[in-house]
């Protein structure tokens, strides 16, 4: 049997029945239906499908109306026949989770031959009605919200409506969730309208719905009740790949069983409209209480919960309701006080001021029964000194190119992963706030800046996919005890992925680090797209992945500092991009064979490279076993073993990698009979020759100079020097 899911909000109830209502409309679609193009509407060309079968027609002439006229071929197994118009795609502007939308249909008449088991419907479905050719009907499709008027030809019309969530092959009105039943069939309110339905307002939110339907005697009948659409657990609204919550509109007249081929049912529309439902903020500028109800304007009347609850709906303070901040006369601040906590629920967000508001204190909580909230700033400057709690995986921060948005508060969901994408504008976003996912966290920029300082905390993977516009964060996660003095720990509980477009940047100013048991890292570090990633460091990463761009290790205050940018992988793949080491060093602390050779073609085609070297004559990236160098135990405050490779930059000629050019390097070059940077091989192309002593004498020169501020050499007499200064201490925190 189906059923549903409540999700429990602070300040929405979950089943809701409406009074009479008085709402502030903005259209988004209109149809006339008499430009005689029955696929054209008056806003949106190609619109509309026809999707007639058996003997059935869609007509529009010049001047209207639209005609669906429903007729069997007589035949066994054209029963049902039925004339539908379907909207070709999905309408995010109708998302009824988002907000309250609005259908209203008008001259609405029926043929005199129409049969009594005619029906006419206007649904809104999940997912497309034509999907590669095959029908999927208001039966076939999972998620639907119907409401159905019949029989079409009598004195006494009826309405019936229903919904169904994640319930394919049933009818939505008929056999699933039930709000206004037929007669005889259930009893869900359904009466005889005595007299045919000439029109309709239908307000629907996924909440609560409010239906006004029009009759030829110029009287009116009104259905109001609870709505429990919410879009998750068990029985989402949506499923598979389909956006969430946005739908399908579909008109269809239908017979319900004929075999009779003079049989018709035969609707003519004049006008079918969907507005959104806003509630918009009125108050003057200044100091503003958010939950005085004079401040708003187009509201709907008293609500009655249908669970024996009562809820006034005087600010916009539940799931899927809308808030809008229009052009104000000056800066103003809203506050978040209701006597009573300082908590508001919305689905969008929108403010369209080039005066700024400030909204103070409380927690803004975004839920749209599974949809994708909304923050839609489209001008001004505006901030949010409050928490956002997200319930819902997408959450869509849209902010005008010259328009900010600063939020100054954590950001979190209670449930499992959260998405927030900002490539919706080109303005500026700034969080600083920690953020905390119970799953997966996903960050998305486009063409606008995305600015964050904060911790995060993730339980799972962390994808950061940065835009043309950039994305910066720092983590704030400070722990001088167990770190140096750059700072900052960004610790990931599942794969980090680092994903820059082309042209973008995205800078991480933190530690990028992998927590773990006995020293050994679980999580991977991929970077794909073609723009640039800087990060601070890594740290005990299993391994890390190139395939795109250039992943750059931030420069360090002075070259190879432990404390700085120091990093510690166990293993290292690069194709397609590009890994920027700047002015530190790197160990791979590898298993099984070592990865010398591979590296030393990364360093040969430039996929491995030092950018600082590029700007410094005389320096490069060096690399040598730990054994050939005897630093087994650590190679500049990084700890290492029999099996570890070791990287720094330094100079051209420095074999040993001690930090300077000397004798016991020429040594090293005079008796070299290797192709590896500790037999002499500078250049990387796997031979000793004259090119390579060339590279040593602009070595000589210039560790002859001091041109890199390097550390002390790890020699074992000044080992304990650095374990006495912490450094080694610090940075094997949690080796035990």
């Amino acid at each position: 049997m189906k059923t549903t899911r409540i999700l429990s909000l602070a300040c929405a109830t979950a089943a809701m029945a409406v009074g009479a209502t008085a709402f502030a409309q903005q259209q988004v679609f209109v149809d006339n239906f008499k430009n005689g193009s029955i696929t054209d509407s008056d806003s949106v060309p190609g619109f509309w499908q026809q999707i007639p079968n058996d003997l059935s027609t869609v007509t529009e002439p010049v001047g209207g109306p639209e005609t669906l006229t429903a007729q069997s071929t007589g035949t066994a197994g054209d029963d049902y026949p039925f004339a539908e118009l379907s909207a070709t795609s999905l309408e995010s502007s109708f998302n009824f989770f988002q907000q309250p939308i609005i259908l209203s249909v008008s001259n609405m008449n029926y043929s005199a031959n129409s049969v009594a088991n005619s029906l006419t419907e206007f649904n809104f479905g999940s997912q497309l009605t034509v999907q590669g050719g095959t029908i999927q009907t208001e039966y076939n499709e999972p998620s639907d919200f119907s409401l159905e008027i019949c029989p079409t030809n009598g004195p006494n019309g009826q309405i019936i409506m229903g919904e169904k969530s994640n319930y394919p092959n049933h009818s939505s009105p008929w056999d699933s969730y039930q709000l206004i039943g037929p007669i005889g069939h259930v009893t869900a309110g359904a009466q005889s309208l005595g007299s045919q339905v000439t029109g309709f307002t239908l307000v629907l939110d996924s909440q609560f719905y409010d239906l006004t339907v029009q009759l030829a005697s110029g009287g009116t009948k009104e259905y109001s009740g609870g709505l429990n659409l919410m879009n998750t657990g068990q029985y989402p609204w949506t499923t598979g790949a389909y956006a969430p919550g946005d739908p399908e509109l579909n008109v269809e007249t239908q017979i319900g069983g004929t075999t009779n081929g003079t049989d018709i049912a035969q609707l003519n529309i004049g006008q079918l409209a969907v507005s959104q439902m806003n509630m918009t903020y009125t108050g003057a500028a200044g100091d503003g209480n958010y939950f005085t109800a004079g401040n708003w304007s187009g509201l709907s009347s008293t609500i009655s919960s249908t669970v024996a609850n009562t809820l006034k709906i005087t600010v916009p303070d539940y799931a899927s309701s809308s808030a809008t901040f229009p052009q104000a006369n000056g800066p103003t601040t809203i506050a978040l006080d209701n006597g009573n906590g300082n908590t508001i629920t919305l689905g969008t967000l929108n403010i369209n001021s080039s005066q700024p508001y400030t909204i103070n204190g409380g927690i803004v909580q975004f839920a749209t029964s599974g949809s994708t909230d909304r923050i839609n700033i489209t001008a001004g400057n505006q901030t949010l000194n409050a928490g956002v709690t997200i319930y819902e995986a997408h959450s869509a921060w849209n902010v005008s190119s010259g328009a900010s948005l600063l939020v100054n508060g954590p950001v979190s969901t209670p449930y499992t992963d959260m998405s927030i994408d900002t490539s919706g504008g080109a303005g500026a976003v700034t969080v600083t706030g920690n953020f905390t996912s119970e799953g997966n966290l996903t960050l998305t920029s486009g063409a606008g800046p995305l600015n964050i300082t904060g911790d995060f905390a993730a339980a799972a993977a962390i994808t950061l996919n940065a835009g043309t516009g950039g994305m910066t964060i720092t983590d704030t996660n400070v722990s001088p005890s167990s770190e140096g003095s750059a700072g900052n720990d960004f610790l990931f509980h599942g794969p980090l992925t680092l994903n820059v477009a082309a042209g973008g940047t995205l800078t991480i100013d933190s530690y990028l680090d992998d927590p773990f048991t006995n020293g050994v890292g679980t999580y991977p570090i991929t970077k794909t797209g073609g723009g640039l990633a800087v990060v601070a460091a890594m740290y005990e990463i299993p391994s890390v992945t190139v395939s795109g761009g250039t992943l750059r290790i931030q420069s360090s205050p002075t070259a190879n500092n432990f404390n700085y940018g120091g990093s510690l992988i166990d293993s290292l793949s690069i194709s397609g991009g590009k890994l920027d080491l700047t002015n530190n060093d790197l160990v791979i602390s590898y298993s099984g064979s070592s990865p010398l050779t591979t590296i030393r073609g990364y360093l040969q085609t430039g996929a491995l490279y030092s950018s600082t070297a590029s700007l410094a004559l005389g320096t490069t990236v060096g690399y040598a076993e730990a054994t050939e160098i005897g630093q087994t135990s650590n190679f500049y405050g990084l700890p290492t073993n029999s099996t570890s490779l070791c990287l720094m930059y330094t100079y051209d000629g420095d074999l040993n990698m001690d930090g300077v050019v000397n004798s016991a390097d020429y040594q090293l070059m005079l008796h070299g009979n290797g192709s590896d940077w500790y037999n002499g091989d500078l250049n990387y192309d796997g031979k000793i020759n004259a090119d390579d002593w060339a590279l040593f004498q602009l070595g000589l020169a210039a560790s002859s100079r001091g041109d890199i501020n390097n550390l002390p050499a790890p020699e074992p007499s000044s080992l304990g020097l650095i374990v006495a200064g912490g450094a080694f201490l610090q940075r094997r925190r949690r080796a035990n």
